[in-house]
Order: C-alpha cells, then structure tokens, then sequence
C-alpha cells in the first residue's frame, strides 16, 4: 500500500446509503482507531463490503507485536461482523481480473524503476486491490483505497474511489469531532499505518468546498 493524495469526492457519493469496497489499508485504519470504527461501523454495517485477498492480507498482517498487527488482528473474530460476508472468486473470474492486475503490475513496476527498486515478484500483489475494484465496478459501489495506483485503476475503469480522509471529511460535515478522528489520524502515521493522505491537524479535515459551477455563456450552447 502507498501513500497518496486525497481523491476528489466529486465523484463519489458518500451519504449514509452508500455501498463501499475496502481494500487493505483502510480496514487497517478502522482496526486500529476506535472512534472512527465505532462511526464507521455504525454507518456502513451491511454496506461495507470487502474481498478473499483482502482478507488473507489481513490475516497475514495479523502476526506480530505492532500496532499494525494489531490493528489486522481486530478482524480475526467478531470484530469483523460488521462487513458483509467475504467475496470469492473462482478461474471464472480471471478474464476480468487479469488486465485489472497487470495495470496495477505496470503501475508499480514503473514507480519501482522511478526509485531504483527490484520490481514485485510476489504474485499475490496487487491482488486484493484488483478483486476490490473489480467488485466495486460490477455493483456500481465505491472503492475504499488508500492506494494511488488503485484509485487510478479504478478511476480507468469508472469506479468512484475515496480515502478514509475523503469520508472523514464527510463526517465532520454531519458533525462528527475534527479534533478526534485528526488526533487518531496523528496516531495511525506515528504507528506507520498508511492512512491515504498525510494528516498534520484537524484543520486538514474541514470539509472541502466544490468549486461554484460555471455559469453558462450568452449564445453558448
């Protein structure tokens, strides 16, 4: 998972009906911070969806003494009921999946070579963020992604896609406390879990104005 700027909620609708997907990152987040888990949970119970990889990776992050462990830890038992019911995929589903990957692949692979890095090897990468959008793009639902190659796939693919950050916003818009979710934001940076966007106070969490809508021109169609 990579760090990376927020993305637009133009795009996106985050209102209390809405479905999401959630990839790795995110879930982590919502693992280890209990105020916004506590918001989040309530809000998307049987509306927050989430994949097989994502969850082997979850259950692969939950081995150890760290925070992030820890946080990965939160879904190995009841801490998950309030996710629907993990998606599978067969070989079916493959001819689907395959070019989501190798987008992601290529992605990566040039970031990798941009920081003189040995490209990724593992074929599980990239999985559980391919399975998300896919997902998310056969039900019209919104990725939940804290990774920028991700949300540019999806934006490829005509999936809306957003940051915790992103629907934080949203929640200190309906009142929420910006001094709450920015300190457990503060928080998961410090632990080094990745949350979409760098936080630096609770002012970074005012919700974002959209830009006032162009008035049409006389004699412009």
């Amino acid at each position: 998972m990579s760090q990376g700027q927020g993305t637009s909620t133009d795009v996106a609708d985050l209102g209390p009906n809405t479905d999401y997907v959630l990839d790795a990152g995110p879930l982590l987040c919502i693992g280890g911070f209990k105020y916004l888990r506590d918001i989040v949970t309530a809000r998307c119970h049987g509306k927050a969806h989430w994949v097989e990889a994502v969850r082997a990776e979850l259950l692969h992050r939950s081995v150890g003494t760290d925070r992030r462990a820890h946080a990965a830890r939160s879904y190995n038992g009841r801490g998950a009921a309030w996710l629907t019911a993990v998606v599978t995929f067969t070989t079916v589903d493959e001819h689907d999946l395959n070019p989501i990957k190798g987008r992601l692949k290529a992605l990566g692979d040039a970031k990798a070579r941009r920081k003189r890095r040995p490209p990724q090897t593992d074929p599980r990468a990239n999985l559980g963020e391919a399975q998300s959008i896919l997902l998310a793009r056969r039900h019209s639902h919104t990725l939940l992604a804290h990774d920028g190659d991700a949300r540019t796939v999806s934006k490829e693919h005509g999936v809306a896609s957003v940051t915790l950050v992103d629907l934080a916003r949203r929640l200190v818009a309906e009142g929420s406390s910006a001094k709450q979710l920015a300190s457990g934001f503060l928080t998961l940076q410090r632990d080094g879990i990745d949350t979409g966007e760098h936080i630096t106070g609770q002012l970074d969490l005012a919700p974002r104005r959209r830009p006032p809508a162009m008035q049409q021109q006389p004699g412009i169609p």
